[in-house]
Parts: C-alpha cells; sequence; structure tokens
C-alpha cells in the first residue's frame, strides 16, 4: 500500500506536465495492482453510475468467515494544482453533501446488514518541488499519524512523506474541516492535519520488524481495523460533536465484525457476480479475506 501511495504521489504532483489522471483511474489502478500482488484480495468493478446513492467510490470488506467482515466505504479526492480539492463540497440531487451522505449510507446499511461499515475519503496528494528536492511538509499542519507531533521527515509512524499520496480520513473529519474556519475548509492544509497514510488501516507506521501488526495473527486483521477506525473517529471529538451523525456512527464502530457478507459481497467471495438486482452502489467492490491461503 505504501508503494501504490508513492506511485500515487507522482501522478499527481506531475498533472502539470500536461498529464492528469481521474480519481476513477488512480482508484482501478491500486486496487487492480493489489489484488494481482494478494490472491486473496478480490475487486469487482461495477456499473458506475449508481455512485451517488451512497456517496462512495469504493467499498472493502476485510477479515473472514471465522473472524468476521468489517465494511469499509470510500470516497476518493484528488489534489488539484492548486492546493486544494476542488469536489469537497460536492452535493448530490438532493441538495446533500456527499460526504453527509456517504455517513448516512453507512449508518442505514449497518442495521440493513447488521454489519459495522465505516465511511472514509481516500485523499490522492503530490506536490513537486522544483531542482528535484524532496517535497517538505506543508507549514502550519498537524501529522494526525505521529501521537506526538513530531514531523516527517523525523517521525517514526510515517516513514516517507509520499506515503501520504494515499491518505485515509473519516468523513466525519472531512465534514468538520469542512464546516470550519473559512480558508482551510478545500486546502490540504485543512484536511492532511486530519490524514494518515492509507496502509494505517493494517499497521501504525512503525517498522514492520517491531509493529504490533507485523506479529498479529491474520484471525485479529478485522478486529485491528474496526478498533483503529474507531479511534479514528473518537480523536475527532472536540471538532465532530456539532455533526448529528456522531453519536450515531461512534455507538455503530462498536459492534463486532459481522458474521456474514451483504449477498453481493459474499458473491464475490465465492467467485461469482451477483444478480443485476444486488448490485452494489459503489463502483468497486473489494473483498479481503484474510484467512484464505496466499
Amino acid at each position: 500500500m505504501d508503494e501504490l501511495a508513492e506511485f500515487t504521489w507522482e501522478r499527481v504532483a506531475f498533472a502539470d506536465a500536461g498529464f492528469s489522471f481521474r480519481e476513477d483511474s488512480i482508484t482501478e489502478h491500486n486496487l487492480f495492482d493489489l489484488a494481482r500482488r494478494h490472491p486473496q484480495l478480490l475487486v469487482q468493478r461495477f456499473n458506475g453510475t449508481e455512485e451517488a446513492a451512497n456517496g462512495a467510490d469504493w467499498e472493502w470488506w476485510v477479515g473472514g468467515p471465522g473472524q468476521g467482515w468489517v465494511g469499509l466505504r470510500v470516497q476518493a479526492k484528488k489534489l488539484a494544482t492548486d492546493g486544494t480539492y476542488h469536489e469537497i463540497a460536492h452535493t448530490t440531487a438532493r441538495r446533500q453533501r456527499q460526504y453527509d451522505l456517504l455517513i448516512e449510507a453507512c449508518l442505514d446499511d449497518e442495521a440493513n446488514f447488521a454489519a459495522p461499515i465505516l465511511p472514509l475519503y481516500c485523499f490522492y496528494n503530490g506536490w513537486h518541488v522544483p531542482g528535484g528536492k524532496a517535497p517538505e511538509w506543508p507549514e502550519d499542519t498537524k501529522n494526525a499519524a505521529c501521537p506526538n507531533d513530531i514531523l516527517p521527515p523525523k517521525c517514526r509512524h510515517v516513514l516517507n512523506i509520499r506515503h501520504l499520496g494515499c491518505a485515509i480520513t473519516t468523513a466525519l473529519d472531512v465534514a468538520a474541516v469542512h464546516q470550519g474556519p473559512h480558508g482551510r475548509r478545500t486546502t490540504l492544509n485543512g484536511h492532511l492535519s486530519r490524514s494518515r497514510p492509507w496502509s494505517h488501516l493494517f499497521h501504525e507506521g512503525r517498522p514492520l520488524a517491531t509493529s504490533t501488526a507485523a506479529r498479529s495473527r491474520p484471525a485479529t486483521i478485522a478486529a485491528q481495523v474496526l478498533r483503529r477506525a474507531s479511534e479514528w473517529i473518537h480523536e475527532g471529538y472536540e471538532a465532530a460533536t456539532g455533526n448529528p451523525n456522531y453519536d450515531r456512527l461512534s455507538e455503530a464502530v462498536l459492534r463486532p465484525p459481522a458474521r456474514e457478507l451483504p449477498p453481493y459481497a459474499n458473491a464475490l467471495l465465492n467467485g461469482q457476480l451477483p444478480r443485476a438486482a444486488e448490485w452494489p452502489q459503489a463502483t468497486f467492490v473489494a473483498v479481503l479475506n484474510v484467512e484464505a491461503a496466499g
């Protein structure tokens, strides 16, 4: 995941050289490259016209039949050359903010599927520094990945600033920043200060030889992902308490991993396509069965 984050960084950073990669192109490349390397990860692209129905670009189910499943719904946003995310304020046909729709759809489907489903954003970042110099950490920006408030490159939780080429945060954090003070609502600085490398869903960023995740057995992965996302939600408590969905989501992440997958994800796990009537509302669905051999 860190390698793909670096790959993404380069494509975003050099967009001003005449190339512009869309969010869906980056998402497709990253998911299918993960699937190519890891046979436990099954990925299927569906019709993307239904994205607005739940606000997600891709949906990821992590776990296994023995340990249960955790759902992640992710909306992707790419950094523009002016240092902002142009589509953060995107609204649906019903004039609802995309991040609010994503949160509410997760909460609704948690009840339908009896499963924890977490609303996340993945920011595709990269900025070019002339002269071949290493990119620097933006001024006045906190490093959310470091509990000691140490900034890269000295931080041992973010070993390479390019690992934030794919930066993950909760939809609650996105809402809190966008509804906060003017001047930071759509900026890199505003959202990066609440983001972590997307690999931190599975480990905390320390060198893998000493990390807790590296020593864990596969049967703990679903619980770890759920606990980590729950911690991020609660870390944003002060800023997010004004969101009417904060309490509901805080309670939802206390659910244990689900015993069963939704029908469409279960069909994918079994090497089938779901019936058209059961197709998901995200463009991509990925199922990571960490109990499978490979």
